[in-house]
């Protein structure tokens, strides 16, 4: 899951940035807040001139790097689910060999489609967490920094999601479709032996190769 890893090291990386926009508004108040007088007008422009200039340009960087990474996770939008889809085309045909062949296939294809239940759930998840970074491009880095930092959090929040989303496909594979595979290869193993009248010695390779995907 390094895609994953990166996108949260990025949305990380996005907060930290507005941090620091924060602290920079802090450190250097504007010119009204300042006690003194009128000569000291001079020096607090050019504090407030280049604060605001630091601020413009993290924004911009900050703004630039949205725009390019929204625009690769929405051209790589299905990439991190494919292995699942296609691993889920597969058992859908292998489940048509078996039924052909009488076997029962009832608990496989009923898991089949809560796993493909799950992949939509991560899809959604997915998109709206899209909608949610481009939801922070209507706001102005530097002079709506409450909103624009709370859709980054949210988009944040929406990335976990997702993330406990293909955590939740993978064991679904792992503990469940893996264990109907596992009983399917059993009907297998019995009715081979059936036909061969045996009761103890296993099927060559071979035989079930033909019906194994």
């Amino acid at each position: 899951m390094k895609f994953i890893q990166k996108l949260s090291v990025f949305l990380l990386g996005l907060s930290l940035l507005i941090s620091l926009n924060q602290v920079l508004a802090v450190e250097n108040p504007s010119p009204g807040d300042q006690p003194g007088s009128s000569s000291q007008n001079q020096p607090a422009n050019i504090q407030t001139q280049t604060r605001n200039q630091v601020i413009n340009n993290v924004c911009k960087n900050l703004e630039e790097k949205i725009a390019q990474k929204i625009n690769r996770f929405e051209s790589n939008k299905d990439k991190h689910l494919r292995a699942y889809k296609n691993l889920v085309s597969r058992l859908s045909k292998f489940v048509v060999r078996l039924e052909e062949r009488g076997f029962d296939t009832q608990k496989l294809t009923a898991d089949i489609s809560a796993v493909e239940t799950k992949i939509q759930k991560a899809e959604g998840d997915y998109t709206a967490f899209i909608n949610k970074l481009k939801e922070s491009q209507s706001y102005a880095c530097g002079k709506s920094q409450g909103e624009f930092a709370k859709r980054l959090a949210e988009s944040r929040k929406l990335l976990k999601t997702f993330r406990d989303d293909t955590a939740e496909i993978r064991n679904y594979f792992v503990n469940i479709i893996r264990k109907d595979l596992m009983d399917l290869h059993q009907q297998i193993r019995n009715r081979i032996r059936t036909r061969e009248g045996m009761t103890s010695v296993s099927p060559s390779p071979t035989a079930t190769e033909t019906i194994m995907p």
